[in-house]
């Protein structure tokens, strides 16, 4: 009983999921200007958040890396929505996104793995990214 229970509210929640997504591309295709403008919001609450308060310098860049990615999902979205073909392949494509993501989440994570695992952990870590580039 709990299972098909749990199933069912799982697919609800992939469903909602799905079109709060659609939903989404929908409006940066028909407002691209104003998906600019969240962007350069969340980027300058990356800044504002600096030095805030203790810990604020791993937040301020979770939110930069994230105010990155917004911006590579909202690029992503309207070169779908303009030109739907791809000037290269799309494994070459999904490879760039990924080292995109990759590079715009670099410095939280050598800052997390510092922060949580010590400095040894950190070079480390620099190491696997930099292998993985």
């Amino acid at each position: 009983e709990v299972f098909p229970r749990a199933m069912m509210v799982s697919a609800i929640m992939v469903d909602a999921s799905r079109r709060l997504l659609l939903r989404y591309r929908e409006y940066v295709i028909r407002n691209p200007g104003v998906a600019a403008q969240l962007e350069g919001s969340v980027r300058s609450v990356s800044y504002i958040i600096a030095g805030r308060f203790a810990d604020s310098h791993e937040l301020s860049e979770l939110v930069y890396s994230a105010s990155n990615l917004l911006v590579l999902v909202n690029d992503g979205i309207l070169r779908k929505g303009i030109a739907p073909t791809l000037l290269v392949s799309g494994t070459q494509q999904r490879l760039m996104t990924w080292l995109t993501v990759l590079e715009h989440l670099e410095v939280f994570t050598e800052m997390c793995s510092a922060k949580f695992w010590g400095e040894k952990c950190r070079w480390l870590v620099i190491i696997l990214i930099q292998l993985a580039k």
